[in-house]
């Protein structure tokens, strides 16, 4: 998909979202289903498999790497479902709380990256820029927010049965 998503970037960039053309190829290819389990569809490839894609969707374009990022609990989802294990509100705020983590460790990671490339991050239009850009877009997404902790760990100490939202 890379020649695909190059094409597409700066119509992606003007929509501020993945052009229809991208996320319909997404679907074409079993992208947006691959990380999930040979019995949820998927190819169930090893974590480190999925680190390296997501670094090839992000390296490609910002936003297209996100995707990989924010379907994340959905593939741990359908990984418990289709072993057997229920849907519990337990678990979906673990996979929430991992999907932050994981966030917040590549806003890490491009933050480093930025201030590694000195002024050539600051150039509107640069990879870096964009890339830093899209990372702190990303972290302020709803699904990200300090909410979905606070939500979490009120499942977790017992204070609340469920949150709808998590």
């Amino acid at each position: 998909m890379r020649e695909q998503v190059r094409a597409e970037a700066a119509e992606s960039e003007r929509r501020r979202t993945l052009t229809a053309a991208i996320v319909d190829q997404m679907w074409a290819t079993g992208l947006l289903s691959a990380f999930n389990p040979v019995a949820a569809g998927g190819v169930e490839p090893s974590f480190a498999e999925m680190i390296e894609t997501w670094i090839e969707m992000a390296w490609q374009d910002g936003s297209f790497g996100w995707v990989g990022i924010a379907n994340l609990p959905s593939t741990f989802a359908a990984a418990a479902v289709a072993s057997g294990a229920e849907l519990t509100p337990t678990l979906r705020a673990d996979m929430r709380v991992a999907a932050v983590h994981a966030t917040d460790t590549a806003r890490s990671c491009a933050e480093w990256a930025h201030l590694a490339a000195g002024t050539t991050a600051i150039r509107e239009g640069s990879r870096f820029e964009r890339a830093f850009r899209d990372m702190y877009t990303g972290t302020q997404h709803a699904f990200i927010s300090e909410k979905v902790a606070i939500d979490a760990a009120r499942i977790w100490l017992g204070i609340i049965d469920d949150q709808f939202g998590l």
